[in-house]
């Protein structure tokens, strides 16, 4: 007892001197670059600094120690901005490269062959890049004699082992002053493939860019997050053998996902919050998938802080925000060092907690692990030993595939992150990826923006990307944001006319019933899709069928003073082949479906009536259309606005249904039935209004970041677009109609509805 208090007095005296300490102002400055201190020349402060583009601080930080000194000591080691330089090249086999050259600066271009009677299996040409690695893949040369390919020395490296049949090991090293990351042994597996993931080696400086952490991160967790049984269509995107293991969740099956803050003086208290930004972003993503997760989150620093705890048994994605949110970095106050394996240990505790409870629940859940630290532990032990632990925890319930059930992940974050000890607490995985060197917490951020919604799920419906970077708004990529967006085209002698019209599945496309004739056939009507995702040329698809609602009858009111009548208003095309989904062609949500009810995390017994309450929810509802306009030389696609008049909103806009031209009936709600959803007017605010063009095109919304059709653009009272280059200002009566899709259930049910045999592209219906 006498021993712990003259610690704590000791302590406490040696916290007081260390206050009144401070470091000496110079020798601070970086030849070539620039330098910024996070808290003066105070005991604690961190001097950072930073280089133009191609080159990289050497060192890149200095710590003021309680000492009072620098470390390191500016005399000792003066900072400047060296050239960022790739790993050596010539460690190719059975091949040659050129140029051949002492070091490989950025932009520098190298060329590799093979020997006679090898086959030459990479890249034939490599540039070193700005983040310190080499572009396109490692290039090998292969004599194609082994059970498994040859799996070549990656630059920088080198490999022991030369034998390729069954259970043969190869094991690799790295150059001095590299650090390696992925495998360092591998093995050749009866299937024919290399167990683990491919090594690489990285400089101090070497980082990964952010689209190629979200790509390889998306591919990887996007295999856990799948669900058998989905809509995802066969034939939807990369085969298996592209995409590595694809891991489907049973419906129903459990996901527990542990996530790991660092929050210790080496990471700082700027990125902390970033990465509590980018869980924040993450939760965000994967409420997307049909599965729920259940979350455990912690911050650790000297001790751990529980932020969610996965014992509460929680689903509520909007508590799991808040908890997140309202948690400080000044949690752990002074108690600031870095104990990663307390951290595991504590998820260990909690796995283990888990099987106790239910050891046969226990055996199907799936766990994703996730750290954010700069891996500079300097107390609590090895947290190697606790990995180990946890995967023994996982695997000792099965035979088979075990590794499946098990994924860790770790986002490098901070100033200085040691590769080399976070490479033992990752996942090493064929063709997948498990460790992120992040340059700054600005490329941190950028990472998980561009995840998940861009991976290859893209059979779940109402997914669009959106672009906070103006320069990446290209065709290409603005097409990304309305990847359901389809165009009609009725060819007529000598004319031919257009409509738009929205992709619900693979196989089917909603638009308007008055866009077609009675003696219009099939051959006569094409859908142009944007279903590449190299190209953003349209391609035609043939029709199989097209299915007008019924109870459609344009002529049926001429003689009440309604000379077009409009009610009923949809029609469904069946296209002979399936459109290949992707990033470019992807399904927009519509109510009353399951899919829908997954994308707006509704569980349990769900009706149609919740999806109208959800979606309609108040008198006046934002909500968009697409309109073609032209650009000069060009075509451009744009997205308009609208309130839909709904409750006591609704009447005024109805009755100016009586100013459309020919319409000599007095009661509107004859020419306006209860199944159109009214736009259009000043009021809130001035609406867009429709053009000709526009007709068959979904109007729609945003929520829970998905995509959902309300309703299908059919007529207006008023032609405000007497020109395709021009587009009028609406006025207070000007107004939109289009039909509900609420109200026309049965015939989408009809069409669409699965049944015993399941035919393609169909939907799950609810009531």
């Amino acid at each position: 007892m006498a021993l712990v208090l003259w610690g704590l007095v000791w302590a406490s005296v040696s916290l007081w001197a260390a206050a009144g300490k401070r470091c000496a102002d110079v020798d601070l400055s970086i030849s070539g670059g620039e330098f910024s201190l996070s808290n003066g020349t105070t005991v604690g402060s961190v001097v950072k600094y930073s280089c133009p583009t191609n080159f990289y601080p050497s060192p890149p930080t200095r710590l003021c120690r309680r000492d009072g000194n620098w470390f390191p000591r500016p005399t000792a080691f003066p900072a400047r901005c060296k050239m960022v330089t790739c790993p050596n090249p010539l460690v190719i086999q059975y091949g040659s490269v050129s140029p051949t050259q002492r070091l490989y600066y950025v932009n520098n271009v190298t060329h590799y062959s093979c020997y006679g009677g090898y086959k030459h299996i990479g890249s034939a040409s490599r540039t070193c890049q700005p983040n310190g690695k080499w572009s396109g893949a490692t290039p090998i040369c292969d004599s194609s004699s082994g059970k498994c390919p040859d799996p070549g020395v990656p630059p920088g490296m080198q490999r022991t082992g030369s034998r390729f049949g069954i259970d043969d090991k190869v094991t690799y090293r790295c150059e001095r002053d590299l650090y390696l990351l992925g495998s360092n042994e591998r093995v050749c597996l009866e299937s024919g493939e290399w167990s683990g993931t491919e090594p690489s080696c990285y400089y101090k400086h070497t980082y990964d860019t952010p689209a190629e952490a979200a790509q390889a991160f998306t591919a990887s967790l996007g295999n856990v997050l799948e669900v058998s049984g989905s809509e995802q269509q066969q034939g939807a995107g990369p085969s298996e053998k592209d995409l590595g293991r694809r891991i489907r969740m049973i419906k129903g099956g459990k996901l527990n996902i542990y996530i790991a803050l660092d929050a210790s003086d080496s990471v700082g208290k700027k990125d902390f919050e970033v990465s509590k930004n980018c869980i924040d972003t993450l939760i965000d993503k994967i409420s997307n998938f049909e599965v729920t997760p259940n979350y455990n989150i912690l911050s650790f620093a000297t001790d751990v802080k529980e932020i969610v705890n996965i014992l509460d048994d929680q689903n509520d994605v909007a508590i799991v925000k808040h908890q997140l949110k309202t948690f400080q970095y000044s949690s752990h106050g002074d108690a600031t060092g870095t104990n990663i394996r307390e951290a595991f240990n504590s998820i260990y505790n909690k796995m283990n907690f888990l099987k106790a409870q239910d050891e046969k629940k226990f055996k199907d859940i799936r766990h994703v692990i996730i750290l954010f630290t700069d891996g500079r532990a300097n107390m609590g032990g090895n947290p190697v030993e606790v990995v180990r632990k946890i995967k023994e925890l996982v695997y000792a319930l099965r035979e088979e595939n075990k590794e499946d059930y098990l994924d860790m992940y770790v986002f490098g974050v901070g100033s200085e992150i040691e590769p080399d000890e976070i490479n033992d607490l990752v996942s090493h995985k064929p063709r997948e990826k498990h460790f992120f060197v992040m340059q700054d917490v600005t490329n941190l951020d950028k990472l998980f923006d561009d995840i998940i919604d861009e991976g290859e799920n893209v059979g779940l419906c109402g997914l669009y990307r959106t672009y906070k970077d103006e320069a990446m708004d290209t065709t290409k990529t603005k097409r990304q944001n309305y990847p359901w967006l389809v165009t009609i085209k009725i060819t007529r002698s000598p004319t031919s006319e257009s409509c738009l019209g929205s992709l619900l599945s693979s196989r089917f496309v909603l638009t308007a019933a008055h866009c077609f004739k009675p003696d219009d056939e099939m051959h006569q009507v094409k859908v142009l899709v944007d279903d590449s995702v190299e190209t953003s040329n349209k391609m035609e698809k043939e029709i199989k069928s097209l299915h007008i609602h019924p109870d459609y009858n344009i002529g049926l009111k001429k003689d009440e003073g309604i000379p077009e009548f409009y009610d009923y208003d949809v029609a469904l095309i069946e296209l002979e082949k399936d459109v290949i989904m992707s990033r470019q062609a992807r399904p927009i949500c519509i109510p009353c479906t399951k899919g829908a009810s997954r994308a707006l995390r509704l569980f349990g017994k769900v009706t149609c009536a919740d999806h109208e309450a959800m979606l309609l929810d108040k008198d006046e509802v934002s909500a968009n259309f697409m309109s073609p306009e032209s650009q000069g030389d060009r075509d451009e696609i744009l997205s308009r606005n609208v309130i839909i008049k709904l409750g006591g909103k609704r009447d005024s806009c109805v009755r100016d249904a009586l100013q459309a031209e020919g319409i000599t009936a007095t009661d509107p709600y004859k020419v306006v039935t209860e199944r159109f959803l009214c736009t259009g007017g000043t009021e809130p605010t001035r609406d867009d209004m429709t053009c000709k063009g526009d007709s068959g095109g979904a109007v729609f919304m945003s929520r829970k970041s998905r995509l959902f059709q309300v309703g299908v653009i059919s007529w207006g009272n008023t032609n405000l677009c007497p020109t395709s280059h021009s587009r009028e200002e609406a006025t207070s009566t000007s107004r939109d109609y289009h039909i509900s899709l609420f109200k026309v259930q049965d015939f989408l049910k009809k069409h669409l509805a699965k049944d015993a045999a399941d035919l393609p592209g169909r939907l799950e219906f609810i009531d």
